[in-house]
């Protein structure tokens, strides 16, 4: 009994530190270039990272021109331009696409079950994973994130592609509003035709 105690914990906690593993996260939110990056206005494309041919649904070309229209959809909603490669921008936009097996765990058998029997793997579905980096304009790695969770390669909808630069841009500064002149020209009140 003990043994199967001992077992059932190390699943766990393992499960919990892949969990934990797995999860997007934002290595370069400082506050600093949190506030750099808001006082941004433009942004511009980069090259699509990742074999997007384990798209088994899309060919590779549509996966690409799918992520960047969803990731510059996020940003433009936030407040940010995207300008074309022949002009300058305050960032550059690196969306890249990491692959892995998600497995099913199914009992042995359909029969009556002892403590003795162990779980085999049913069957794995190939899930898809956004990342993004933001440069700035000297190359640095202002931000860096993936989506939370993925989902299946082989059902790759419009929205799921929306739903991981979501993911992906969580927590990403809105671009602050330029300001605006605010102040009054005074007019001479004198009689102007004499």
């Amino acid at each position: 009994m003990r043994h199967l105690v001992r077992r059932a914990f190390v699943l766990i906690s393992c499960a919990l530190i892949s969990l934990v593993g797995f999860s997007g996260c934002e290595t370069f939110d400082t506050p600093e270039n949190l506030a750099l990056i808001s006082s941004m206005k433009t942004f511009q494309m980069g090259d699509v990272h990742g074999s997007l041919s384990q798209f088994s649904s899309r060919n590779q070309q549509d996966a690409i021109v799918l992520t960047q229209e969803m990731v510059a959809r996020q940003l433009e909603s936030l407040g940010y331009r995207e300008v074309s490669a022949s002009e300058q921008a305050d960032m550059t936009v690196i969306p890249s696409w990491s692959f892995y097996e998600e497995r099913s765990p199914a009992l042995q058998n359909a029969g009556a079950v002892s403590y003795e029997q162990s779980l085999y793997q049913a069957g794995t579905t190939k899930m898809a994973r956004m990342g993004l980096q933001i440069l700035g304009g000297s190359g640095q790695v202002l931000w860096s994130s993936s989506s939370n969770w993925g989902f299946p390669s082989a059902v790759s909808t419009t929205q799921d592609f929306a739903n991981a630069a979501q993911q992906a841009l969580a927590g990403f500064p809105e671009a602050k509003p330029e300001a605006t002149d605010t102040t009054v020209q005074a007019t001479p009140t004198g009689d102007a035709e004499s």
